[in-house]
Parts: C-alpha cells; structure tokens; sequence
C-alpha cells in the first residue's frame, strides 16, 4: 500500500471543511484515506480525533470534539442547544446524551438548518455564549430547551450545575451560570409543553449539589418520603475542630450518606484525603453511607430501605439515650 501524504501543517490535528482542504491541494482521493472520517458532510477529522488521554469522560470528549468539528460549518447566528450546549457547560448527563446527534439552533425568523448528525432548533432570539471555543445558547436557554429531552431528575441535575456556586472555584470559570431567581422569572413567563416539568424541577434543585450523582441520590431519598437532608454542609467535631464537608447530613440522626464516585478509588490524594475525613466522622459519633453507581443506578430501592433502616435505628438510639440520661 502506497504511502499516504502528508496533510498540510494547516490541517494537522483540527477539523476542517472540503472547501479548505482543496484550497490547500488536498485531493478529493486523500480526503477519503482512512486516517481522516468524516463526521457530518463536507468535514473531515483525523480517525483519533476526541480520543486523546485527559480526565474527562472518553465520550465526552469525543462529543465535544464533533462539535469543534461541525463548527467548521456553522453559518451566522447559528449555536450549540439543548442537551448539546448543557454539554459545553460542563454538565454530567446520561451516556445517550453523548452520543446524540448534535442540536444546533438559530434564532427566530431564520429556518433550523437540516443536516446529518444534528438536530435543528428555532429558538427566540437569546444571548449567545462561548464555551469551550464554541458557540453555545446562554444557561437559562439551554436549561429550558434541556426540559424538552431530559427527564425530571436528571433536568434537576441539570439546574443544580448550572446554578451551584463552588466552595473553591476554578480561575477564570465564572460560577454560578446562572441562579435560581433567574431561572424562576423566566419560568413564569415561559410557554411550551416542557415549562410544567421545569416548573416541578425549580422547586427540588439545590445549588449546593455538586456533581449529578448527589443530584439523583438527593432526589431519589426525597422520593422514599426520607427526611430532609443538608447538603454538602460543613462539620465540625464536638471539640469544635472542623472535620470537612459532608454530601448529605440528617442531622439529628447523626448519619452522613456519601456518594463513593469512581475519583476517589482513581486519584490516590483524593482516596486519603477522604479515608481520613470519613474516619474523623466516625470518631465523632457520626454513622456513615457510602452509596455506589449500583445502589443508586442498580438497585435504588435496596439504597433507601438500607439508609431508612439506620436513619430509625440511630434516631431511636438517641431517644433512649436521652431518656436513660
């Protein structure tokens, strides 16, 4: 087999158009080699494209690399919605979400455009943001159009990113998107078959919540009729020393549930660090959770028989304690 030419240093590790890569004097016969694909009609990328090592999720990345590469044709006004733009703001969502075609919207009266691998949207005229070098509908925008696709828990989860303000927040990743009294003033005077499921998720989203699996654990506990939890408060022991945040406290119970993500088995700083926080908790009286992908994804209801149980034997154990002091 012939060896294949090299592409110009132009297009080397970039998506880019049919009309560039002949502007260059690449051959239609090169553009069809199999170290390049060609992800929507008339872009092409390197067959790695998406695939580089990094900390994100495999598909995510590649999600967000057939956005960079459809970009290359996007006509003006034209911007990344929906499931799509919750995407580029850095939200967790359910794996099919990755690997949907794009939404790709443009401001009313101009017509969505059709094409493979996307999915068009008019949309009222709204700001547009970049995220990630690429053009996005604003939070709340994407938020609402998100409410058409998502279910309610996971629309809940949604908001929560979009609307949580970090404890140590990133330089330069202006936190909260959005808030809440934001989201709420454009529910009021929003229309749609999706605006009576955003209505819902308004009022069971808490901007403390940090990443979607404690969105859907929250949720999940609220739906068992469980007490109210706090969420991801800060602790202190009897001494009055901190010990840390904890994701869900009942308080009177003295029990802690933690969602036990895969970080803290992969990043060995983060594993001691919390191996020693859950051990403080415990030398302070507190009885701790730890719920995995299978007890919420799995077998949700085993999870809130298991943490209903401890939660009415540790209240119970405090009221005879009370009695016999």
């Amino acid at each position: 087999m012939p060896e294949l030419k090299p592409l110009p240093a132009a297009l080397t590790g970039i998506p880019f158009t049919n009309r560039t890569a002949h502007r260059l004097g690449v051959g239609a016969g090169r553009l069809r080699s199999a170290d390049l694909r060609a992800p929507f009609h008339g872009v092409h990328t390197s067959a790695g494209a998406g695939r580089q090592p990094g900390d994100e999720d495999r598909l995510v990345r590649e999600a967000v690399a057939r956005c960079h590469a459809f970009a290359t044709v996007l006509r003006p006004g034209e911007r990344f919605s929906h499931t799509t733009a919750a995407l580029l703001w850095g939200a967790a969502l359910p794996r099919s979400f990755t690997t949907a075609p794009l939404h790709v919207a443009v401001p009313d009266p101009a017509r969505a455009r059709r094409a493979r691998g996307t999915v068009g949207h008019t949309l009222p005229p709204s700001p547009m943001v970049i995220r990630r070098g690429l053009p996005v509908t604003d939070p709340t925008t994407t938020w609402f159009g998100a409410a058409q696709l998502l279910s309610l828990d996971e629309l809940v989860a949604l908001g929560d990113h979009l609307i949580h303000r970090p404890v140590h927040p990133v330089r330069g990743d202006r936190r909260p998107y959005v808030t809440l009294a934001e989201l709420e003033a454009h529910a009021r005077s929003a229309r749609g078959p999706s605006v009576n499921r955003a209505r819902v998720a308004l009022a069971l989203m808490n901007g403390r919540a940090e990443s979607r699996p404690e969105s859907l654990l929250r949720l999940l506990l609220h739906r068992a009729g469980l007490p109210k939890p706090e969420v991801n408060p800060e602790l202190c022991d009897s001494t009055g020393r901190r010990i840390g945040r904890a994701d869900l406290v009942f308080r009177e119970a003295r029990v802690i549930v933690e969602y036990d993500g895969q970080q803290h088995r992969t990043n060995d700083r983060q594993y001691e660090k919390d191996a020693t926080r859950l051990e403080r908790f415990h030398l302070d009286d507190w009885h701790v959770i730890r719920v995995r992908k299978e007890g919420l994804f799995d077998f949700p209801r085993r999870t809130t028989e298991h943490i209903s149980e401890i939660l009415r034997r540790r209240v119970a154990s405090a009221v005879s304690r009370g009695r016999a002091h």
